[in-house]
């Protein structure tokens, strides 16, 4: 298989990755990764080190993992309830399907707000569990969305030079 089909296949692959750090059904960052990881496998560790692509899972690792933490930081300093936050998943998930990216950021935050009633919380408290949860999404897509982009710049990079 040449250079040139493997570059776009993974390229495309990334910008599948891409999308994915904004839509939770797809695994972003780790689809970046893994495009690395098949594009340097497939031509032979030849124009990307296996040390390389270690750095790359590790950068994809460590944001994931900061993700994570920072979005359980503000579920427990914000005191969000179990059903608020599956309130939220459902919601983006239902506000994706039917109304694509800006539903699925309305969509969390009523879910999280109707969660929150559920779970026996006042309004204001719901309504402050909605507006933490939009902040997170939008907080952690934004992160996810540098990083990725960093990513794939930093793959056309040494693709291309090398």
């Amino acid at each position: 298989m040449s250079i040139s089909i493997l570059f776009v296949s993974s390229l495309l692959l990334m910008l599948i990755g891409l999308a994915g750090v904004v839509i939770p059904i797809l695994p972003g960052l780790p689809l970046i990764f893994f495009a690395y990881l098949i594009f340097a496998w497939l031509t032979g560790w030849q124009i990307i080190s296996p040390l390389f692509v270690i750095g790359v899972g590790v950068v994809v690792a460590v944001g994931l993992l900061f993700d994570y933490l920072a979005w359980r930081w503000q579920v427990k300093k914000y005191e969000v309830s179990r059903s608020g936050f599956w309130g939220a998943i459902l919601g983006s998930l239902f506000g994706l399907v039917v109304f694509s990216v800006v539903g699925m950021v309305v969509g969390a935050m009523a879910g999280a707000f109707v969660g929150e009633l559920v779970d026996g919380k006042p309004h204001p408290v719901a309504w402050r569990s909605a507006k933490i949860g939009l902040i997170s999404i939008l907080a952690g897509g934004f992160f996810r969305l540098i990083v990725g982009v960093i990513l794939i710049g930093l793959f056309f990079w040494v693709v291309l030079t090398a």
